[in-house]
């Protein structure tokens, strides 16, 4: 398993006015009848920063908690020359997703039969009329099992909260 995408957050000293922003980031968008945040693209990490005038910052797309701290360091380094007294909170992870390929393909109806007379999971869905995965959830916990034997955990900050889950449904899918 492997992290693919993280959502962090962190707090910035001061209010920041986002009217102002758009027009002297040309890099930030900002539209306040469509969203209440300017958006911010790191084009070098590829991580999208939503920032909000009272200062907080969602951080979402980075691979790494050093690529967002990196994305976090560099926009208040342009922050800086416009607002010198900026500083800012701890970045923290809010969400990890992670992700698996299985070398082998899942054939779902019977993983879905096998899950659900597990008793193991809060919440098991396999519908594939609307969705072409099978849900499971446990806890804050979300997985989705795809035929071609990929897989994608959401719902936890560290590996080892992660890896409990994944162990738990591939022993019941072996």
């Amino acid at each position: 398993m492997r992290a693919v995408n993280m959502t962090l957050n962190s707090k910035f000293t001061i209010r920041i006015d986002l009217t102002i922003l758009n027009l002297i980031l040309p890099d930030v968008k900002y539209d306040r009848s469509v969203f209440n945040a300017a958006i911010h693209k790191d084009i070098v990490t590829k991580t999208t920063c939503l920032i909000f005038e009272s200062g907080s910052v969602t951080m979402v797309g980075a691979t790494s908690f050093k690529k967002a701290k990196t994305t976090l360091l560099r926009l208040m380094k342009t922050l800086k020359v416009f607002y010198p007294d900026i500083g800012n909170s701890d970045l923290v992870v809010r969400n990890k997703v992670w992700t698996n390929i299985s070398p082998n393909n899942h054939d779902l109806p019977k993983s879905f039969k096998k899950i659900i007379e597990s008793g193991l999971f809060t919440y098991v869905n396999y519908e594939p009329e609307l969705f072409c995965g099978l849900i499971l959830k446990q806890h804050k916990l979300t997985a989705m099992l795809f035929r071609s034997g990929k897989c994608i955990i959401t719902g936890c900050t560290k590996k080892k909260e992660m890896l409990p889950f994944f162990e738990l449904f591939q022993n019941l899918l072996e």
